[in-house]
């Protein structure tokens, strides 16, 4: 993902991009098996989190 982004934003050294920043932090700490992956020929196409908060449930876009 680094790379990728750096690499799109036109880096000097594209595997720096972000340093050492978590990609994904939250208010709520995001439960594992709760972390979708959407995968095509054995590539990751897409993801998302589903999130339960008391009598909410969410899954985002």
């Amino acid at each position: 993902m680094r790379l990728a982004f750096g690499t799109f934003l036109g880096l000097p050294d594209p595997v720096k991009f972000m340093g050492d920043a978590s990609y994904v932090d939250t208010r709520y700490r995001v439960d594992p098996p709760a972390a979708l992956t959407a995968e095509v020929d054995c590539r990751i196409v897409g993801s998302n989190f589903a999130l339960d908060w008391g009598a909410w449930e969410f899954l985002g876009r």
